[in-house]
């Protein structure tokens, strides 16, 4: 892959970042985001399966982020990158130390984002995201041990 490909990767995924965890301008987001997008986020309602479903949800998001106070930081650590042979395809892995500031305090969250970005129009754009946070649970699969504190509650 070509330097300034490899730049416009690291690039879109340093503005992707930005537009997750910060008001980003709207009239820009769709230099990096795909129409057909697809993802899913952190909690029950937070999945896409085109833009407009995407800028709805991250509307929404900057929209309670005003009403709390949230000021959003992190600390990235990259996990896996992966790009197919004919180099139009990446896969972005990373953990993040998540910190999350508001009105109510500080919340510091484990937080994993998988991003699969598509080379369109000699540009990088994000085709589907997938973010987590890890379950406290270690060396149980299926999470039982969670099932035995209920039942045993």
């Amino acid at each position: 892959m070509s330097v300034d490909k490899e730049y416009l990767l690291q690039k879109s995924k340093e503005e992707i970042l930005k537009i997750f965890t910060s008001e980003y301008p709207l009239e820009k987001i769709p230099e990096f985001i795909a129409e057909e997008v697809s993802g899913f986020g952190t909690t029950q309602d937070e999945r896409a399966h085109n833009f407009q479903e995407f800028m709805n949800m991250l509307v929404l998001q900057y929209q309670q982020s005003q009403e709390m106070g949230i000021e959003v930081s992190f600390v990235e650590k990259p996990f896996h990158h992966w790009q197919n042979p004919s180099k139009d395809l990446a896969l972005l892995v990373q953990e993040f130390d998540l910190t999350v500031k508001s009105k109510v305090g500080v919340n510091t969250i484990d937080f994993r984002l998988s991003s699969l970005f598509e080379w369109k129009q000699d540009s990088w754009k994000l085709i589907h995201w997938h973010g987590s946070t890890p379950v406290n649970v270690e060396k149980d699969a299926w999470h039982m041990t969670e099932l035995q504190k209920k039942t045993m509650s």
